[in-house]
């Protein structure tokens, strides 16, 4: 763990994360989207893709999407999670991108 990192997922404990998902979540904070616990996928990671996750409405997700779509960055899917504390459930946000920074979009054929 890294506590110098310039993102960190939480100030207050120092968590970092892992420098190949760093230009997912330098381009959705620098357009003002608080992202929270984004993960570079391995295998010895508990999911298989790069994820960066957030909370908030629609308005959130529209606004990641587009700040994604805009910056040519490879979104595979964007999907809501649950998640529970105690008695309270909660959602967030999970965006999972390629890991290949050189991904393009689908290709199609020629048309």
């Amino acid at each position: 763990m890294n506590n110098n990192h310039p993102l960190q997922d939480n100030p207050t404990t120092g968590m970092g994360f892992d420098k190949g998902i760093e230009t997912f979540v330098t381009a959705l904070r620098e357009e003002g989207l608080d992202t929270a616990e984004p993960y570079k996928a391995g295998k010895a990671a508990s999911i298989s893709e790069p994820t960066v996750r957030f909370q908030g409405g629609m308005a959130a997700l529209f606004k990641a999407f587009s700040i994604a779509q805009a910056r040519g960055l490879p979104v595979l899917d964007v999907r809501v999670a649950y998640y529970s504390v105690g008695s309270q459930l909660g959602s967030w946000w999970e965006m999972t991108f390629a890991a290949q920074p050189s991904y393009n979009g689908p290709s199609y054929g020629s048309v």
